[in-house]
């Protein structure tokens, strides 16, 4: 039991340390003593390496600098999230930062919400890197986490960076759901020449609204909308899309929504070389919801 002669600033001193030490991290390669951390409550760290931009109307909720390996921001934001990475990727591209390849083991597609409001920034191959996390809850303001990793040992950016020497590339983009939406992704896969990805969709939004919503996702991916309409529970969209190759691929993406169940969607994306290009076929992998596991195909 706490010594109950504890003045309140030594609670408050002995709560900070405890704090600190439970944030400690050990990192493979470190010296045997923990990496050392500190609080900050309230604040940023006097100086970072790279600048940092901060939404206005944000609240600093505080931070924990990690030396030599980063630093972790903590803000409290009164917009939504992906006004919130709207803005970073705004302020972050137009000063230099990159976006790294996806990692050949991540597909695009239809993501579930735990990976949903998530952006990841370069500064250089080496780093440091910036990853941000947007959480949204009801009546509350929105979470935003802002992880500056500065160590190039444990860069994502290296990493990414070899990847993208090995030719792999995403086809399909990366699909998040609208603000206080529930999507579930339900399969992906395919091979060579046809890739397809399929989800369920809980929202109050109407399909016109949806269809906007992921044809969004599907420009700033670098697709060119060649077609789209909608009649009764559908509305469908069709594009085009040219490879590193310079390999024409034509998209299909069209939202069902369901009459048996109230705000309930499927949404589906189908992806096929076209037949005269120089895409090689190959062998097809199936990929199941990430509830559900995978298995090849």
């Amino acid at each position: 039991m706490a010594d109950q002669g504890t003045s309140q600033d030594e609670s408050s001193a002995l709560l900070r340390e405890l704090a600190e030490r439970l944030l400690q991290m050990r990192f493979p390669g470190d010296p045997d003593m923990p990496n050392e951390t500190q609080l900050l409550p309230g604040a940023v760290p006097a100086s970072l390496p790279v600048e940092i931009p901060l939404p206005e109307g944000c609240r600093i909720v505080g931070s924990v600098a990690r030396a030599r390996h980063g630093v972790t921001i903590v803000l409290d934001c009164p917009r939504p999230a992906a006004v919130i990475l709207a803005f970073y990727q705004e302020r972050l591209t137009a000063s230099g930062w990159i976006v790294p390849e996806q990692p050949h083991l991540q597909q695009g597609g239809f993501q579930s919400p735990l990976f949903a409001n998530q952006a990841t920034y370069c500064r250089s191959a080496r780093g440091p890197a910036l990853h941000i996390q947007a959480t949204e809850a009801p009546n509350l303001p929105t979470d935003v986490r802002l992880n500056l990793l500065t160590d190039p040992r444990h860069s994502p950016c290296s990493q990414q960076h070899r990847l993208a020497q090995q030719g792999q590339q995403q086809l399909i983009p990366t699909l998040l759901p609208p603000p206080m939406s529930q999507q579930l992704p339900r399969s992906s896969g395919g091979g060579g020449t046809s890739w397809h990805t399929d989800a369920t969709l809980k929202s109050n939004l109407d399909l016109a609204a949806l269809a906007a919503h992921y044809g969004s996702q599907f420009e700033r991916a670098g697709w060119t909308r060649t077609g789209a309409g909608q009649g009764g529970p559908v509305a469908w969209s069709t594009w085009t899309f040219l490879d590193a190759d310079a390999d024409a691929w034509y998209g299909l993406f069209f939202i069902l929504q369901r009459p048996d169940a109230v705000q309930q969607h499927f949404l589906s994306v189908h992806v096929d070389a076209d037949a005269a290009s120089g895409a090689q076929s190959g062998q097809s992998v199936e990929f199941l919801s990430s509830s559900g596991g995978m298995a090849g195909g």
